[in-house]
């Protein structure tokens, strides 16, 4: 199990993302669904997108947070009823 610290922006404390190595949303998906969510995964939680929300939009730290919490619920959820891309 590995951790994630993602660098902080200007006055926000270290954010540490916790990586857990085979959620049981993953398991229900064949070798390329798990692939392409956890590359969907990767790209939202991205540094970039942490920039964006954070410097570009304006985002608090509490709003940026709680858009990135929703980002990977949903992509859970979703990911676990719609086969991968072929």
């Amino acid at each position: 199990m590995g951790t994630l610290v993602v660098p902080p922006t200007v006055n926000d404390p270290v954010v540490f993302v916790s990586v857990i190595p085979r959620p049981p949303e993953f398991a229900l998906l064949n070798e390329p669904g798990r692939e392409e969510l956890a590359d969907a995964v990767g790209a939202a939680l991205s540094l970039d997108a942490w920039i964006v929300l954070r410097r570009r939009d304006g985002m608090s730290f509490e709003r940026a947070t709680a858009v990135w919490r929703r980002t990977l619920t949903a992509l859970l959820a979703y990911g676990s009823v719609v086969p991968a891309a072929e």
